[in-house]
């Protein structure tokens, strides 16, 4: 977090992120963003399939699902309410912002384990 708080600051065009046991990965202020947005945009996704999956499926498969998409929104939680508040015409505070480098990785991550668990259900 102290990376981003200096390139913040000092106005740099990179931002660094930590990437779960392999370090770190700089990049462009416009690649984190499109980054960003990608996975904002999965979990998004993934939530959806989920959702027209709770009448079709077996309680312990979808359970199965759920389970991941509460871990998956919790992961995205910094991202999901930058993008509410952004959609309501609000601030995103510094504060809120600077979660965003430290949990992206998690999200992501978090997302791709949904999508795996949704096409091994087929979906």
């Amino acid at each position: 977090m102290l990376t981003v708080v200096v390139l913040l600051l000092h106005g740099c065009a990179t931002v660094t992120i930590p990437i779960a046991d392999r370090g770190e990965k700089t990049m462009t202020i416009d690649e984190f963003s499109k980054y960003t947005e990608a996975v904002f945009r999965r979990q998004n996704r993934a939530s959806d399939q989920v959702i027209m999956l709770a009448e079709e499926m077996d309680p312990p498969t979808y359970q199965k699902l759920a389970d991941a998409e509460e871990k998956m929104l919790e992961a995205c939680r910094p991202l999901n309410e930058i993008a509410a508040r952004q959609r309501d015409q609000e601030s995103v505070g510094l504060t809120l912002k600077l979660e965003i480098a430290p949990a992206i990785d998690a999200c992501d991550r978090a997302t791709t384990r949904l999508e795996t668990l949704l096409r091994a259900v087929g979906q």
